[in-house]
C-alpha cells in the first residue's frame, strides 16, 4: 500500500494504481484532489482521493508500505 503525499493533479498515484499498487492520495489543496479524481477516472483506475493536511492523517502507523512525495 502507498501513500501519494501531496499528489497534486494525481500522475504518480494513477501510475502506480495503473501497476497494480493499492494507492492512497492526499493534498491540501481541493482543486488539486477534484482533478487527480478526473484524470484517474479517465485513465481507469482507483485511487483513495483524500484532500487535507498531511499532519492530520486518519491512518494507524505502518498503514502503508512506502509514501511518495515529489516537490516539483
Amino acid at each position: 500500500r502507498v501513500l501519494d503525499a501531496g499528489c497534486g493533479t494525481g500522475q504518480w498515484a494513477i501510475a502506480l494504481a495503473g501497476r497494480g499498487f493499492a494507492v492512497a492520495a492526499t493534498d491540501i489543496a481541493p482543486a488539486m484532489v477534484a482533478r487527480a479524481e478526473a484524470h484517474a477516472a479517465a485513465a481507469g483506475v482507483s485511487v483513495d482521493w483524500r484532500n487535507g493536511d498531511l499532519a492530520a492523517l486518519p491512518d494507524a502507523d505502518g498503514a502503508f508500505d512506502a509514501v511518495l512525495s515529489r516537490v516539483a
